[in-house]
């Protein structure tokens, strides 16, 4: 990764909160740092209508995204540039996440999107 990134190759990485804590330690000049969050009720919902995951594995998902909640409300401007709020429909998301690339790669202004920084 790091051969890539001094090569001048951009990466789209998605990491857990530990990854982000680990890549901020890099300092890396033109990274931006995105968590996209979905409300607690819809990330449950959400998971359980994928019908990919046991219930044990989702109650396990869910105790560790009640507590990425915690200290991401108290880390959040030394983690994150930005905080995406995936809570439409996906293409919304998505659409979301592609302007705030093209924004930061200096090719559009900020989108009035679901976003916070």
């Amino acid at each position: 990764m790091l051969e890539r990134l001094t090569a001048g190759i951009s990466l789209f990485l998605i990491v857990d909160l530990a990854g982000v804590q680990a890549l901020r330690r890099l300092n890396l000049v033109d990274a931006i740092y995105i968590w996209i969050t979905a409300p607690p009720a819809d990330l449950a919902q959400r998971l359980a209508q994928r019908r990919t995951e046991a219930a044990v594995e989702i109650a396990k998902r869910l105790v560790l995204a009640q507590q990425e909640v915690v200290l991401i409300s108290q880390q959040a401007p030394q983690l994150f540039d930005f905080i995406l709020a995936n809570d439409r429909e996906l293409k919304s998301a998505i659409a979301d996440l592609e302007q705030l690339i093209v924004h930061r790669l200096g090719l559009c202004p900020l989108p009035e999107a679901n976003l916070s920084n």
